[in-house]
């Protein structure tokens, strides 16, 4: 930052976000900024859709985790509902489908300990919805990262893993206008 006097971050929070944001420590790590005042502004933004038009700022869904294991999927809910599940279930697709679903502007995301794969797999897996550009490695035995992502096209997608399109079962994200 090169320009003197006073400075202000705009943090623009989605869903839940806000909260968190208004009590994290705020770390500077640039010298040129010693002695100068730093501000924060917090406020929610629209960002956009597919096709260009304003996605509302929509519901955070958090959930536990995402895990992929060799042969089945596994959702885990944390202590609160979200993705149309109930808070504490644990759905696995060796025992039915399983169906997220959510609305445009939401933002989903996994984070305790997010996105998984077992020591015990064979090889790498990935966590995939093509139609919104995700696709991510998950290495063998990875407890993590969380992750997360904005539900800003309406649909039904197929969620699977890229690595393996017909080893885990069957998983939707239902994303309604």
């Amino acid at each position: 930052i090169e320009e003197p006097g006073p400075i202000t971050l705009n943090l623009s929070p989605i869903g839940d976000f806000g909260d968190i944001l208004a009590t994290a420590p705020l770390i500077l790590c640039d010298p040129g900024l010693a002695g100068r005042t730093v501000s924060l502004k917090c406020e929610p933004i629209a960002t956009a859709a597919a096709g260009g038009s304003a996605l509302p700022v929509g519901e955070t869904h958090i959930a536990r985790s995402w895990g992929l294991r060799d042969g089945s999927m596994e959702l885990r809910l944390g202590d609160r509902d979200a993705l149309g599940y109930r808070a504490g279930e644990a759905l696995r697709t060796l025992e039915g489908d399983i169906v997220m679903t959510v609305k445009l502007g939401d933002t989903i995301l996994f984070n305790d300990p997010g996105l998984t794969s077992s020591s015990g797999d064979t090889s790498a897996h990935n966590f995939t919805i093509d139609e919104l550009g995700i696709d991510v490695v998950i290495a063998i035995g990875d407890r993590g990262p969380s992750y997360s992502f904005v539900a800003d096209q309406a649909g039904t997608f197929r969620v699977y893993c890229s690595a393996h399109p017909d080893d885990h079962g069957t998983a939707t994200l239902v994303v309604e206008p």
